[in-house]
């Protein structure tokens, strides 16, 4: 199957997007207001791709924050905590659109 123009400027838009919100948090703090701002954005980038790709990807760049976040306290990272941290704001903010 041959790659079509249009897939490649998608998946181009892609991947600038989820450089560009590494690169935002990519020195992350233990802060409200720091995990609300990530969550926002990348709900935001989830809502406009609506990919499991890029919802993957996005996890996997949180749990990358978190876990230099973690290591630099020399403190361990409590990955299913914050996952369910991260859904539980989701699902709340989506109700409340709804």
């Amino acid at each position: 199957m041959k790659i079509v123009k249009d897939d490649l400027e998608k998946e181009k838009a892609i991947q600038q997007e989820l450089w560009n919100f590494r690169k935002n948090f990519y020195y992350g703090e233990e802060s409200e207001a720091f995990w609300q701002s990530i969550i926002n954005e990348s709900d935001t980038i989830s809502r406009k791709y609506n990919s499991l790709y890029v919802d993957n990807m996005l996890l996997v760049c949180v749990e990358d924050i978190e876990a230099r976040l973690h290591k630099s306290q020399n403190r361990p990272v409590d990955e299913l905590e914050h996952f369910q941290h991260i859904v539980h704001v989701l699902e709340r903010d989506r109700k409340k659109e709804g």
